[in-house]
């Protein structure tokens, strides 16, 4: 049976470093670990956008970002 799990809390408090640490985990345990995860994009201090990464896959894209012309951007 599927498992959902959801981590809530303030930014910078640690959830995705908490996270990844699980998915490692269970990965070396031979689970095999799916869903998505969204984190900041900063440069220089200043946040540019978000990235969006699959668990299962490892691949990777751009959510949201400042300089994006098409889909969703990024607000100050």
């Amino acid at each position: 049976m599927s498992k959902a799990i959801f981590l809530t809390g303030s930014p910078g408090i640690g959830k995705t470093t908490v996270l990844m640490s699980a998915v490692d985990a269970l990965k070396k345990k031979g689970y095999r670990v799916g869903g998505m995860i969204s984190s900041e994009v900063r440069i220089g201090g200043s946040r540019v956008g978000f990235e969006i990464i699959n668990l299962l896959t490892g691949q990777r894209g751009m959510l949201a970002n400042i300089n994006q012309r098409e889909g969703s951007q990024v607000g100050k």
